[in-house]
């Protein structure tokens, strides 16, 4: 074949526009329905998560009704997503139906993400039911996913305390303590009294000794916590600690001269006159 170099160029610029031109319908017949669904999908999750976050809002301002519609319509464009159960359970509440609530609550506990959502809206539920040991159990579980939540702790204290596990008690105010969700003096009289409370309940098994030194910590944690100091002068004295028990209503008389207190002074020196024990 015989051409000059200007036609040879032509024809080589012109074989390249036409292979660029295949190349690309190649690619959009490959490529093409692929990328169109991916774009009309990304369009659908917007809109659906548009819907959601439309629906959140509704659901704190009180629109049961507008937040039961958007929850549908978000369920149908993203398929049912986690949060969507979330939406739906809030709309339920709103309008009443706490059993249906309790179904979204209770398939959100099937989601590792939507767990801890769905165990907090079940205890809210449990609590408000007066279902105290459904409550604690909920709460415990709950415990395990987020050891270091406040409002986890808080109501796990809570929820044992009012079920007498004064050890566990202890054990999650000295977490709640390290976490700050409960201040350093409410945290003191609390500790105080959950000692107080296992105390008592060691000194009815008979272990009075053991029940002496419980009292005796709460006492000294919290100096004004008469309570304390009252059932740790009644087991020093019937353990026959006389001495060590007329110490303690020395040093509580400084600061909390309470009538009991007089008392238990007037009948360990019984055998003095009254002129030498009022003196």
């Amino acid at each position: 074949i015989e051409t000059s170099p200007a036609v040879l160029v032509a024809m080589a610029a012109l074989v390249t526009v036409l292979g660029a031109i295949v190349f690309q319908l190649l690619r959009w017949f490959w490529f093409g329905p692929r990328e169109i669904a991916r774009r009309r999908s990304i369009r659908r999750q917007r809109r659906g998560y548009f819907a959601l976050t439309q629906g959140l809002v509704s659901a704190a301002a009180g629109d049961a009704s507008g937040a039961r519609r958007l929850a549908r319509r978000a369920n149908l464009l993203l398929g049912e997503p986690p949060l969507t159960l979330l939406l739906s359970a809030q709309a339920a509440q709103l309008e009443g139906e706490d059993e249906l609530a309790k179904v979204y609550f209770e398939a959100m506990l099937e989601r590792p993400e939507t767990e801890f959502l769905g165990l907090r809206g079940l205890l809210v539920q449990a609590k408000k039911a007066g279902e105290k040991q459904k409550a604690l159990s909920l709460a415990e579980r709950a415990f395990s996913l987020r050891p270091r939540t406040p409002w986890v702790l808080t109501t796990l204290l809570e929820l044992q305390t009012y079920s007498g596990k004064w050890s566990e008690a202890l054990s999650t105010l000295h977490a709640a303590k390290r976490q700050k969700a409960v201040d350093k003096k409410t945290a003191v009289f609390r500790e105080a009294g959950l000692l107080l409370q296992q105390a008592r309940m060691v000194s009815n098994r008979g272990e009075g000794q053991e029940a002496l030194k419980l009292s005796e910590k709460a006492s000294n944690i919290s100096t004004n916590f008469l309570p304390a100091i009252l059932f740790s002068v009644e087991q020093a004295l019937m353990l026959g600690q006389i001495p060590r028990a007329e110490r303690m209503i020395l040093r509580a008389w400084e600061h909390n001269p309470h009538p009991k207190l007089a008392q238990y002074f007037n009948e360990i020196h019984s055998d003095k006159d009254v002129h030498t024990r009022t003196k």
